[in-house]
């Protein structure tokens, strides 16, 4: 009973100095100026070894003026290396004195070895993230020459090696050293923060946490969250106050537990129902820190809005000594200071934020490819853009209104041209509370010259060799290889060496064929990446002329008056409206030129001509003691294409015109008629 007492007497005595507060927020400039003077207070108590407080925690407290300082500097828009920014002396002074200090642990790297360890190597995580330096290197100490990121990297390790294992109840939190078997909500949380830090996006360091850490963290969370909803020191349901509850806070969104969750809403209640506004300078931080980490502006207090910063920084502003510094706090000058600097002016590192791009490392020009960009705002509703570049070129710009979560959008390219592209997505979002956070990711892709195939002609037999490699264009530096469509059966497509080609159709073909011919070339070995054209060209086998119809013009000679007649081959035709040539093999008869009685004789012998040209010339003659003479002329027809027929036509030169069919009997075609015989 006399405890409850004890803390209600305190409470009460809080809330008088809270309701002495002028009821006026602080205004904009008042705080700048709180700041500033605090600052040259800060700056002055620095040692000369570069530490702060050499007395007290001089790791803890180095690295907390160092957050205060850099993030000032960025600020006021400086880098905190920048010669040009007030403080970069005190800056680089303190991290070469804080990297000194850092050794070499069960796993990673520490500070602080063998005292506070995790508070000491929480902040000091803090601060080198702080920077913003994650490729600056490391100035002095065991680690002199490495990266501050490989450093933060290892300090990350170390914490993950040193908390809180099963089958401990208190799993997942952190004690002063590691792995103790027991854990506090007051290590736990500034192990927290140095984890927030080294893994936002803002500061560049964008660290890797053991997978497990994170899982881990929900148990303890759930273990030190008393019924009230606040927190208690170490699980065994001590009193909860507002210093760690604040730690419960942002313990809770850095393991991305939903606003809306029984518990956050557990430990927002707690916050709420035992406002006291201006307190211990340590609880006002963690109380910043875990609010802003839900982008929370205000709280309700008796049933009224309250905006909790204007009540902590009015209240700070009115503690704050003429000479810049606090006291009188909870703790003393140094850390009342530094606590008082960073509440006001918000610095709690902001919600993760990411993007990412989805995108094959190489395409083919003609064909395109898809991009696609995924961004990411855990757990606080944010405005701002995404914006996609390519090339250095804006193209496209994405709009977030109070945005969470992670959505994605594709964007396809139909065709681009050859050459490497780079994709650049940045994102840039601001909470309702003014929490800032940054990210960007980029990629390259080749874009391959794909071979551009010209039409290649079609073609009717007798089929012509071509080079392939003249209907291309190509300029590119691989290698092209041709490939063709697998033709009908007995056709035959041959490209050799030098890519000329060679095209043969089987005999009696008729219909024709499509050949089609690619052109391809190889990229990205890795990946097998083929660009390639083709084109159909297509090949018509030639027909023969047709000779079966074939008639002599005259085929009825009379009288037989002994003279020469022109004889034209009719009838022959081509299939493939081929113009035909006529060409006179022989000429032959049923009677002989010169010896058969009763014809002409020898006078008029030989009987024939016309051999090798396209007309015959018979003579108009037959034996009048016979029964009619008979010429055959044998021809073969030609269509210019390779293709022919043979055939012969009946020439008749009657006995006598007793029959009007033209009446001549073959007796066998046993003489030349375009000889003496």
């Amino acid at each position: 009973m006399k405890r409850k007492v004890v803390s209600i007497l305190i409470a009460v005595m809080l809330l008088c100095s809270f309701m002495a507060i002028p009821v006026q927020a602080a205004d904009p400039d008042d705080i700048e100026a709180s700041i500033v003077k605090g600052l040259e207070w800060l700056a002055a108590q620095q040692q000369p070894d570069g530490s702060w407080s050499p007395g007290y925690e001089p790791v803890a407290l180095t690295g907390f003026a160092l957050v205060k300082l850099c993030d000032r500097a960025y600020e006021t828009g400086y880098s905190p290396f920048d010669p040009n920014y007030m403080y970069s002396e005190e800056v680089e002074k303190g991290l070469e004195y804080l990297f000194g200090d850092a050794s070499a642990a069960g796993v990673g790297i520490c500070f602080a070895a063998g005292g506070y360890e995790t508070y000491s190597t929480g902040i000091a995580m803090m601060a080198i993230a702080a920077t913003r330096a994650p490729d600056t290197i490391v100035p002095s100490g065991f680690y002199a020459g490495q990266t501050f990121k490989q450093v933060l990297q290892g300090n990350v390790d170390y914490l993950a090696w040193g908390q809180c294992d099963a089958p401990a109840a208190p799993r997942g939190g952190w004690n002063y050293a590691p792995n103790q078997g027991w854990a506090d909500q007051s290590n736990t949380g500034y192990a927290v923060l140095g984890l927030r830090y080294a893994e936002a996006d803002i500061y560049g360091f964008k660290c890797n946490i053991s997978p497990w850490v994170k899982p881990e963290l929900d148990f303890w969370i759930n273990y030190v969250q008393n019924p009230d909803g606040g927190s208690d020191y170490d699980g065994t349901w001590d009193q909860s106050n507002l210093l760690r509850t604040g730690n419960l806070l942002f313990e809770q969104s850095f393991v991305s537990i939903p606003e809306a969750d029984s518990r956050v809403q557990g430990a927002i209640s707690f916050i709420q129902n035992n406002w006291v506004g201006g307190t211990d300078s340590q609880a006002m931080y963690c109380l910043m820190k875990g609010l802003q980490s839900y982008d929370i502006d205000t709280i309700t207090v008796g049933g009224n809005p309250v905006d909790w910063y204007d009540v902590l920084a009015d209240y700070i502003i009115a503690q704050q000594h003429p000479d810049g510094y606090w006291d009188g706090l909870g703790w003393n000058q140094m850390l009342d200071t530094v606590f008082a600097l960073l509440t006001l002016e918000k610095v709690s590192p902001p919600p993760p934020v990411d993007v990412e791009f989805d995108m094959p490392a190489c395409a083919c020009d003609v064909d395109g490819y898809d991009v696609e960009v995924t961004y990411t705002v855990e757990r606080i509703p944010s405005t701002g853009t995404v914006e996609v570049y390519k090339d250095s070129v804006l193209y496209d710009t994405i709009t977030l209104t109070d945005f969470s979560g992670t959505e994605s959008k594709l964007y396809t390219i139909v065709s681009d041209t050859p050459g490497m592209h780079t994709w650049k997505a940045v994102i840039d979002v601001t909470t309702g509370a003014g929490a800032q956070a940054h990210a960007e990711d980029d990629d390259v892709i080749n874009v391959c010259e794909t071979p551009d195939v010209l039409d290649i002609p079609d073609q009717t037999a007798p089929f012509e060799t071509f080079d392939l490699d003249d209907y291309i264009v190509y300029g590119g530096a691989g290698s092209i290889s041709w490939i063709n469509s697998t033709p009908p059966l007995g056709w035959t497509v041959a490209i050799d060496g030098e890519n000329v080609v060679t095209v043969t159709a089987p005999e009696g073909a008729g219909d024709p064929v499509i050949i089609t011919f690619t052109a391809s070339t190889e990229y990205c070995q890795a990946l097998a990446l083929v660009c390639s054209d083709s084109d159909d060209a297509t090949f018509i086998p030639n027909l023969p002329p047709d000779c079966s119809e074939a008639y002599a013009d005259p085929g009825c000679l009379w009288s037989p008056n002994h003279k020469f007649v022109d004889i034209v081959i009719m009838g022959v035709t081509d299939p493939d409206g081929d113009p035909i040539t006529i060409n006179i093999d022989a000429i032959t008869s049923d009677e002989p030129t010169a010896s058969d009685k009763g014809s002409g004789g020898e006078k008029h012998a030989p009987d024939a001509s016309g051999i090798g040209t396209d007309t015959a010339a018979v003579r108009a003659e037959r034996s009048g003691t016979s029964d009619g003479r008979v010429y055959m002329i044998w021809f073969t027809a030609s269509d210019g294409r390779g293709g022919e027929c043979e055939g012969s036509v009946m020439v008749k030169v009657p006995h006598d015109q007793s029959s009007e069919d033209c009446t001549a009997i073959d007796s066998g075609q046993d003489y030349d008629a375009t000889q003496m015989n």
